[in-house]
């Protein structure tokens, strides 16, 4: 191949690709309703359950497998009690405590991530969701659609909020 044909190859390359990678960032917002704070609160608040997933890989790998905190199934002050003496343990191992905020998302990732199981497991397998690649319009269509099917099935539809903690978590998990 010339070099100068290589060379226009390389070059346009070097435009496009972070051309592309700036556009995709603003296609989907990784943002989903799920309850931050107490269990009794009344509002969803927003939470970026990309960033949630990444701090709860990144601290609770450091001690155990995360097959050991992913095979639990608990509610949010079940998670908040576990954490909480997590961070014990790392203050006594490392000298230093989990920081609040942090803490706060590993609750939140594996709250959406019980919600998401207890939810749909109810009627199928998890691997069906799971098995998906799905935009955000797509995943909320099908959980809309499942909300109804709940309805028949069980007499009432999904909340919104606990849709939307699920749509958020197939986004990080099943995401397109």
């Amino acid at each position: 191949m010339p070099r100068k044909l290589l060379f226009l190859i390389v070059v346009a390359i070097l435009i496009t690709v972070p051309v592309l990678l700036i556009a995709s960032d603003d296609v989907e917002d990784p943002k989903l309703a799920v309850y931050v704070g107490p269990v009794d609160a009344e509002r969803p608040m927003e939470v970026d359950l990309g960033r949630s997933k990444e701090v709860f890989v990144n601290t609770c790998s450091k001690c155990h497998s995360l097959k050991r905190p992913l095979g639990k199934t608990k509610d949010r002050a079940g998670w908040e009690k576990t954490v909480n003496r997590m961070n014990k343990n790392n203050k006594k191992r490392f000298g230093k405590e989990i920081p609040p905020l942090d803490r706060q998302e590993i609750v939140n990732y594996l709250t959406a991530k019980n919600t998401f199981e207890a939810t749909c497991s109810k009627c199928h397998a998890l691997s069906r969701p799971l098995g998906k690649t799905k935009n955000r319009a797509e995943w909320e269509k099908t959980i809309t659609r499942m909300s109804k099917n709940d309805k028949r099935r069980f007499g009432e539809p999904i909340p919104d909020d606990v849709q939307a903690t699920i749509v958020g978590y197939l986004l990080e998990n099943a995401g397109k």
